[in-house]
């Protein structure tokens, strides 16, 4: 008996088993979404990795229709992304062949401007060439950029988020591309209704605020 009693206490004293963790977390939870008046919304967590265990890298809010990606990280501004076609891979166009952009009756320029190979290096540097690559494609580094007028700098989109907030319509001017690459007119228009915009936010913030944006939906919950 003493033997029996003296094992169960050593068991008891025993530090519970450790969680069996899968070989790769993922990078990406997506812990809450829904549709709302045309928009695709979904709440995400960032996965950081810390021995192992997942921890909380960042908490943010993708809010997609046909042409447009919005995110948002709750109360900290929009990220802009034009000509997006996660949620209609048949849109016709792309990023690279957007030219104008119009929120109601205000109309920016657009351009996907590539940055210059030489732009990243010191002018007074000798630098010993690249190995060669063979059937490597060319890396391309571009920066999108909008302008009101001919003459002013050129600026980040994500400067014109808040100007989505209250709009009627965005429209997205594009052109096709010819046998060389090259865009050509004439300018075609999608149009991109904004309706419920401010509803999708407010769901966003709601959901980011929630428990749940805290909890891993990844195999790792409490019993």
């Amino acid at each position: 008996m003493i033997g029996l009693l003296a094992a169960a206490s050593l068991a008891a004293a025993q530090p519970p088993a450790a969680p069996v963790l899968p070989a790769n977390l993922p990078r990406k939870v997506i812990f809450a979404r829904t549709m709302l008046d045309g928009w695709r919304v979904e709440a995400l967590t960032d996965v950081d990795d810390v021995a192992g265990f997942p921890v909380i890298g960042s908490a943010f809010c993708e809010l997609k229709r046909s042409g447009l990606m919005l995110t948002t990280w709750g109360e900290t501004g929009l990220w802009v992304r034009f000509g997006d076609n996660s949620v209609d891979p048949e849109l016709g166009f792309e990023a690279r062949q957007i030219r104008r952009i119009a929120i109601d009756d205000a109309v920016w320029g657009y351009r996907d401007i590539d940055t210059r190979p030489g732009e990243h290096q010191f002018v007074n540097v000798a630098y010993r060439p690249w190995p060669p690559c063979y059937g490597c494609l060319t890396a391309r580094s571009a920066s999108v950029r909008m302008r009101l007028r001919a003459g002013d700098p050129w600026m980040s989109p994500n400067l014109f988020g808040n100007a989505l907030l209250g709009a009627r319509v965005l429209r997205i001017g594009f052109q096709h591309k010819d046998e060389h690459d090259n865009l050509v007119p004439p300018m075609l228009w999608a149009e991109v209704p904004l309706t419920a915009l401010d509803r999708a936010l407010a769901w966003c913030r709601a959901a980011l605020a929630s428990e749940a944006a805290h909890r891993f939906h990844g195999g790792f919950e409490e019993e």
